[in-house]
């Protein structure tokens, strides 16, 4: 089984889905919006990634932080 061309035959449906997007400039795939990005972020975080799923929910809660102005959490974000 060729697994090079099984992975791009996933990509492709995932981005024909709308799960990805995929832009032609740079030649990479992305997380269109913010409701998919949070239920991959759910989803990883309750695998045993470990490390991963720590980096992903700390850059998630980082974002919100960002987002909801919440000044003083970033900078002790940043600090650690």
């Amino acid at each position: 089984m060729n697994f090079e061309h099984l992975k791009d035959d996933v990509l492709t449906l995932l981005i024909h889905l709308g799960y990805l997007a995929y832009d032609d400039k740079t030649k990479t795939v992305k997380i269109p919006n913010s409701e998919i990005r949070s239920e991959y972020v759910n989803t990883v975080s309750v695998s045993d990634w470990g490390t991963v799923s720590k980096a992903l929910k700390d850059s998630a809660d980082t974002l919100d932080a960002i987002w909801q102005g919440r000044e003083k959490q970033v900078k002790g974000i940043r600090e650690v």
